[in-house]
């Protein structure tokens, strides 16, 4: 059997690491464009995070939610809290979140998404 391999999309977010920080609060959640997939993107004090924007229960944006303490992040319309590094719902109600890798360097900070088939 053939099978292939496929490679995650890598998108720029900003062009430099301090374009990066500077646009992004911390702890404040916010939507960026990856493609044309809205990610949920939060720096933290160890670094950014990004997590699918619609919240699974009924779809609400998760970058008009908050950050409380532990890295979650709880949606704006039911209170759902998602872990922002794993994306795992904790409180075992609905489903958990896409979680994607987030790499900062000089040259700026990028999002891989895993092919969308």
């Amino acid at each position: 059997m053939w099978f292939s391999r496929r490679k995650p999309v890598r998108f720029k977010l900003f062009a430099s690491s301090e374009e990066a920080c500077a646009q992004i609060a911390l702890h404040r959640p916010a939507k960026v464009l990856a493609g044309q997939k809205e990610i949920c993107l939060v720096r933290l004090s160890d670094g950014f995070y990004a997590v699918d924007n619609a919240c699974p229960h009924q779809g609400a944006p998760l970058s008009e939610g908050k950050c409380l303490q532990d890295d979650r992040i709880e949606c704006p319309f039911h209170r759902y809290t998602f872990d922002l590094r794993s994306g795992k719902d904790l409180k075992g109600m609905c489903n958990d979140l896409k979680a994607y890798p987030v790499e900062l360097r000089p040259e700026g900070l990028f999002i891989d998404l895993n092919d969308q088939a």
